[in-house]
């Protein structure tokens, strides 16, 4: 089991240092509620229905061995689509524990990261098989059991006294004096075994969540 929090500011990046890293998988399904991510050959699901055809999809992945889901969905976020992405992510670790997955959840805001279904899956997934990533703005949005779990943190800048004290605490008060100091898309990495590392060359992972021209477009489960 892998957990990767990447925690900034609006618009410094932590999506896209998310995506970079959680496809670098076989199989990848992002929660995506802002609809950003686009990539050619992703299948895209707005429904509870299509969601789970997309999970089964992941499981038979096709001739070029890479597989993305982006579930971007049209009902409501807490209370029916979430609790239907978690199911399905539970139901991959325990009867699927095989198959490599990784699954990214963008701005874990909007949703409950510490409902029982993903609580179990982050808990019961196998290491090196399993790898979650986790959006958000602050370290305090991020429940507690989820954040004693996780492996490795990405922060961009962070200056609100707090924020910083949560960061001394659970990770250092190294770490927290590196991200007191970034400017910019920079970013400081913690975790246990490497301690605080600082990547300084956001192009280094740049993706581009949609591109305007796709020679493979995604491909909708559900009409528009």
């Amino acid at each position: 089991m892998s957990i990767r929090l990447v925690v900034g500011r609006k618009e410094h990046g932590k999506t896209t240092l998310a995506y970079y890293m959680a496809r670098k998988f076989a199989r990848l399904a992002c929660f995506d509620p802002r609809g950003l991510i686009r990539r050619p050959g992703a299948l895209v699901a707005r429904t509870v229905d299509s969601c789970s055809g997309g999970f089964d999809s992941l499981a038979q992945p096709g001739a070029g061995g890479y597989i993305e889901l982006a579930y971007t969905p049209d009902e409501d976020f807490r209370r029916e689509a979430f609790p239907h992405f978690a199911r399905e992510v539970r139901r991959w670790v325990y009867e699927r524990r095989a198959l490599p997955l990784a699954v990214l959840v963008d701005e874990i805001t909007f949703v409950d990261v510490a409902g029982d279904d993903f609580d179990q899956a982050i808990k019961a997934c196998d290491a090196g098989v399993h790898h979650f990533f986790l959006t958000c703005h602050r370290p305090i949005d991020v429940p507690t059991n989820v954040r004693a779990l996780a492996d490795f943190w990405y922060l961009f800048a962070i200056h609100q006294e707090h924020d910083l004290e949560v960061i001394r605490a659970r990770c250092s008060p190294e770490a927290a004096e590196a991200v007191r100091r970034l400017s910019g898309r920079s970013v400081v990495g913690w975790d246990h075994l490497s301690g605080v590392r600082t990547y300084e060359n956001p192009a280094a992972w740049y993706v581009n969540l949609a591109p305007d021209v796709m020679l493979v477009p995604p491909v909708e489960l559900d009409p528009i």
